[in-house]
């Protein structure tokens, strides 16, 4: 009688909802892979589906929740959840953040000018 090798593995419903659940908490594949006592590469075969789609199912859900935040304004969580909203997705910027590049970007042109100087005065000392 020749030995036979492990049972080929059968997903189920629970174990799709459980590696679905993992890799939308931010799990890596090598951890889901471990806790079913597989490798990556059956994981993939087995649950690909579910280790593909759980990333956009959960930034649908956190999206959809700060949206409704941020429209619902009753409260100072309303507030910050519609900043945060048009800053992110609006790409709206504070004037303080604009002052700032404004600042950056002297400070990058007077630091281009004493580089130019310093090169000059490299030369002329050679």
């Amino acid at each position: 009688m020749g030995e036979r090798g492990p049972a080929p593995h059968k997903p189920t419903d629970k174990l799709r909802e459980r590696v679905k659940t993992l890799k939308c908490l931010g799990t890596s594949d090598e951890v889901i892979a471990s806790c079913l006592d597989m490798s990556v590469e059956s994981l993939l075969k087995h649950y690909g589906k579910e280790v593909k789609e759980a990333l956009l199912e959960a930034n649908s859900k956190v999206s959809k929740s700060l949206f409704n935040k941020a429209i619902a304004c009753d409260d100072s969580a309303s507030v910050s959840a519609a900043i945060f909203w048009l800053k992110t997705r609006a790409r709206w910027r504070t004037a303080d953040n604009e002052s700032l590049l404004e600042s950056n970007d002297k400070l990058r042109e007077e630091l281009m000018q004493l580089r130019a100087k310093l090169d000059e005065k490299n030369k002329k000392d050679y």
